[in-house]
């Protein structure tokens, strides 16, 4: 494990993290490796225990996608329903499903993140003295305008089911058909009731005040212009609709949460949360995710050392975080960090293949060169999503892609990928026949 430690230590340096907990554990919850680095505040020194409690981001699609799923098995929610028959102000005019949601594909580009802060302005409300996780208006007004805005859309990447364009809004209305038909006031009540209290997730909630007076808070990490910066105000960029990334949770809650997988659906206490073909069923190749992986059900799968293995994760303002497992050999890890834009997959990636005896190997291209494709894809990529925005240059200086404000040269592959070469992974960029569009990661970017 010496070498984890020196790569997970270069990483951090390299992108000024604050502090990260790492964990890999066996099914039953043996830990067979768990170590901190940094802290949790850096000022007042405080170091990381395995209950401090952490923003985990988009790791909440996951409980969402569960929620979904329990509610599917419970005969109150159909997978091939379209999603108007739940929320009947979307319009739907293209035929929605809630298994399109479920697994990013419901044809939508990224669109303009809809705040809780945003909303709450709308509405009056005030989100420092009143809890907005467990505000029914603030979900009403949020589901309301994120409805407008797809509703609104008159660019898509294709027809649903067609290609995975990841979509916070697609896992807000989800959030919404739970609140809806589930029986529960709010999407909170019904994830504490009947995923995190049954999991024995003490530590965990959708609350976004009392975390900022807990005891054991990470404090809240971002890097501006080479200087870390700090906040504790969980609602900082926080998407309006709870189930696309409010959750907070602790080393210790998760491992629980990622045994229960581990187990087919059932928890410690031996209570099953769903069945096992349902657990199968989220973690199935639903649809093609990026070059190196494919998305379920809330989970992404991927190949680490010849053995299939699932997960999540997640980043926002001051949240860096990763659940990764492989089922069939029995090992989770769960990563944590509280800084922004760290790239903690790869620590859990490289955790897991260490318990499974491999490798992790970066992907080899062979390159070319076609000055009539890199003409044609040559331009803009944007969506109306903040910070998502690609530029592929060829001149007199060769090929090169902005991202944000940073350029990088690139080359061309064989299987005419655009491809930035970097030091820890490879960013690939994919663009479809008629050069409409982008992949980066899981997001499509329409070209300008």
């Amino acid at each position: 494990m010496k070498e984890f430690k020196i790569f997970t230590e270069q990483l951090m340096k390299d992108y000024s993290a604050a502090g990260l907990r790492a964990a890999l554990f066996t099914k039953d919850g043996t830990i067979k490796y768990q170590r901190s680095f940094g802290y949790r505040d850096i000022d007042e020194q405080r170091q990381i225990s395995a209950d401090s409690l952490f923003g985990v981001a988009s790791v909440t699609k996951s409980f969402t996608a569960l929620a979904i799923m329990q509610l599917v098995e419970a005969g109150r929610v159909e997978l091939d329903a379209l999603v108007s028959v739940y929320i009947p102000e979307f319009e739907n005019k293209r035929g929605v499903t809630v298994r399109h949601l479920l697994s990013h594909s419901g044809g939508f580009f990224p669109q303009h993140r809809t705040t809780v802060y945003e909303v709450a302005e709308k509405l009056g409300l005030e989100p420092q003295v009143e809890d907005l996780a467990f505000s029914n208006e603030l979900a009403m007004a949020g589901s309301k305008e994120i409805c407008r805005l797809l509703d609104a859309a008159t660019e898509f990447c294709g027809a649903p089911g067609a290609f995975l364009s990841y979509s916070n809004d697609g896992y807000g209305l989800l959030t919404e058909i739970v609140r809806r038909v589930s029986g529960y006031e709010t999407y909170a009540a019904y994830l504490e009731a009947c995923i995190l209290k049954p999991l024995g997730m003490t530590r965990s909630t959708i609350a976004m005040l009392a975390p900022q007076h807990d005891t054991d808070v990470a404090t809240l990490y971002w890097n501006e212009n080479g200087e870390l910066k700090s906040t504790l105000d969980f609602y900082d960029n926080a998407f309006v609709m709870m189930g696309g990334g409010a959750l907070k949770s602790t080393l210790n809650d998760l491992m629980k949460y990622v045994c229960m997988y581990l187990h087919g659906g059932v928890t410690q206490s031996g209570e099953q949360l769903l069945s096992q073909a349902g657990i199968e069923q989220m973690s199935a190749p639903a649809i093609r995710y990026n070059a190196q992986s494919n998305y379920g059900f809330g989970l992404a799968i991927e190949t680490i050392g010849g053995q299939k293995c699932v997960g999540h994760g997640g980043g926002l303002t001051g949240v860096s975080s990763q659940i990764l497992w492989s089922a069939e050999v029995g090992l989770g890890v769960v990563v944590l960090c509280n800084t922004s834009a760290v790239p903690v997959s790869l620590v859990a990636s490289r955790l897991l293949a260490l318990g499974l005896s491999a490798e992790i190997v970066k992907p080899e291209y062979s390159f070319i060169e076609d000055a009539g494709f890199i003409e044609q894809v040559a331009g803009v990529y944007a969506s109306d999503e903040e910070d998502s925005c690609v530029q592929v240059v060829f001149d007199e200086e060769g090929l090169r892609v902005w991202l944000g404000a940073t350029v990088y040269p690139a080359r061309l592959t064989d299987r005419y990928q655009v491809v930035i070469e970097k030091p820890y992974s490879d960013v690939v960029l994919e663009f479809n026949q008629e050069h409409r569009w982008v992949r980066l990661g899981g997001r499509l970017l329409p070209k300008q």
